[in-house]
This record gives structure tokens, C-alpha cells and sequence, in this order.
């Protein structure tokens, strides 16, 4: 049984093992495969934060992507505006990034992507249904899957983008063991 509270207006998200399970996650994900699918899309970025659950989730998610016929980018583990700069940077406009954002650690979902920006409204409210209807994309190959990585292209962009001046500054940094932390040091 599908919980249909986990379909938010702007992303998919609840607790892990309760609100959100294998089975949910897999339905959601092969739901929006064929809803992507038939706006003219076969290659789907893949990207995650590093919360427990995000690895697993990846996995299912790659699995049932490239058993849809969809190409997979997996952009490993980074935080949502780089997975937003990859569609731009990789010329890819469709996705899926694994994370529940602010949300508790037991917490997870999707954000998803489609046209350079995120789906939300009707349309999570479609991928909602057809997920509920195990609605899903037959295919007639199996997706490749490719790794990218952009975290260096995207601390070039930022810093090009940034001019601090001559006065010092003194920066404290908290990223709250977040997925943050592996780039927001590097920045400044």
C-alpha cells in the first residue's frame, strides 16, 4: 500500500522503513521513469546526500532506472544545488537526488527533476498516482549507468562567481554533518 502522505508539493519524503519503504521507493521510482520517459527523456542524473538510508536508496534507484531503459549518471554523494548545477553543467535535465533535506536523519525521499527544474504540484501529484497504479516503463534494453563527478567544476564556478576583498575575514563553518561539510570548507 502506497502512503500517499510521503507525496509532498515539492518533493516525495517521509520515514525511512515506515512512511518509505523498498517497495514504495521502487514503485515511486519506476512511476517517474515513465512519466519522464514519455516527455522525451532517457538519460536520468542520480545524485545523494549522505544520510544512512541515501545508499540504498541509490542502489534501488539505479536498478530500477536502468530496468526501465533509462541511462543512469550517478553523481554520488552531494548536496542538492550541485545536483541542480550538474543538470546544467552535464546538459541533463531530468533526475532524481536522494534527500529529505532539513529533515530528521530516520527521514528520506526524492526530489525530482525534469526540464532544469523541480517537479512539484500536479505533476508529483501524477507521479503520486501512477506509482499507486504501479504504473511503470517496459523497455526493450537495459540503461547504461555512468559515473560524474562536478564538485570541482562547481567550486570553480562558485569562486569565479565570489570576490571577498582585501579586509580578512574569521569564518566559523558549521555543515551539521551534513553533506555540506565535504565541500563547504573548500569553497571558502
Amino acid at each position: 500500500m502506497l502512503n500517499r502522505n510521503i507525496f509532498r508539493e515539492f518533493d516525495i519524503r517521509g520515514k525511512v522503513g515506515q512512511e518509505l519503504d523498498e517497495d514504495m521507493a521502487r514503485r515511486i521510482v519506476l512511476a517517474f521513469a515513465a512519466f519522464v520517459h514519455e516527455r522525451g527523456r532517457s538519460v536520468m542524473l542520480v545524485g545523494r546526500d549522505n544520510r544512512h538510508s541515501s545508499s540504498w536508496l541509490r542502489d534501488l534507484t539505479v536498478e530500477a532506472l536502468r530496468e526501465s531503459g533509462m541511462d543512469v549518471v550517478d553523481l554520488g554523494e552531494l548536496i542538492t544545488p550541485m545536483f541542480y548545477f550538474a543538470s546544467y553543467h552535464l546538459g541533463i535535465d531530468a533526475g532524481l537526488m536522494i534527500t529529505a533535506s532539513h529533515n530528521p536523519g530516520d527521514h528520506n525521499g526524492f526530489k525530482l527533476l525534469l526540464k532544469n527544474t523541480t517537479i512539484f504540484g500536479e505533476d508529483i501529484r501524477d507521479i503520486s498516482r501512477r506509482a499507486s497504479e504501479g504504473q511503470r516503463l517496459m523497455a526493450e534494453r537495459r540503461g547504461s549507468l555512468r559515473f560524474a563527478l562536478v564538485s570541482e567544476e562547481y567550486i570553480r564556478e562558485i569562486t569565479s562567481r565570489i570576490k571577498l576583498g582585501e579586509r580578512p575575514l574569521k569564518v566559523v563553518v558549521d555543515c551539521g554533518s551534513g553533506t555540506t561539510s565535504y565541500i563547504g570548507p573548500r569553497v571558502l
